[in-house]
């Protein structure tokens, strides 16, 4: 065989290889392929659903400040004696207590920031294809630390919050017993709060 011929043959093979490779990818990467599953690296789809930004949505969380007037409190024999709330940016809201008629009760109530986050995931019911859907949730930047703070001391008597090392349960309730000169300390981020203190009527026993 001449070399020509020798030469022809070598360059079929390599296109032939060349087109095969071709085709291998791109039955990985395509959603439609005879698998239906992710090729953890390879699936084009994934990747771009992963990078995708995320839209932000903040709603108006105006809530009341400091009226008490018609607000009932949470548990029987207890009176009212402050209502503050509002939107926490790298905020605090302080409330000073002086406790005499235990025990104080907080009933804390958080509106956290809800982002649309993108997601990506393989539909093995139907169409056997990644799809890309938009699921809200809460932003990661939300979160609250609650304090009661003996004021003499600095000590802290009781402590919760909402995100973070805590849960993300949006209704919370402290209570302190002990009584005391106390500062309750709300402090978040991206977040609208409302906290109800409550202390027992006077008088009244449980």
């Amino acid at each position: 065989m001449s070399l020509r011929w020798t030469a022809v043959l070598c360059a079929a093979i390599i296109i032939l290889a060349v087109a095969y490779v071709a085709a291998v990818l791109f039955l990985a990467v395509s959603p439609g392929g005879s698998t239906g599953q992710i090729s953890p690296g390879k699936s084009t789809l994934a990747s771009k659903a992963k990078i995708l930004p995320k839209t932000i949505t903040l709603a108006k969380n105006s809530l009341p400040l400091q009226e008490t007037t018609g607000i009932q409190p949470t548990q029987p024999n207890m009176t009212i004696i402050a209502n503050t709330g509002g939107n926490l940016l790298h905020t605090s809201k302080n409330v000073e207590v002086n406790l005499t008629n235990p025990p104080l009760l907080i009933d804390l109530t958080v509106v956290p920031k809800i982002v649309i986050e993108t997601k990506w995931f393989v539909n093995r019911t139907l169409t056997k294809k990644e799809e890309i859907v938009q699921v809200p949730v809460v932003s990661r930047s939300s979160f609250v630390n609650l304090s009661v703070i003996e004021k003499a001391t600095g000590r802290i008597v009781a402590q919760d919050g909402f995100g973070g090392t805590y849960s993300t349960d949006k209704i919370r309730a402290i209570k302190v017993y002990e009584p005391g000169n106390y500062m309750v300390q709300i402090y978040g981020n991206d977040v609208a709060v409302q906290a109800l203190l409550s202390t027992r009527t006077p008088g009244l026993t449980f």
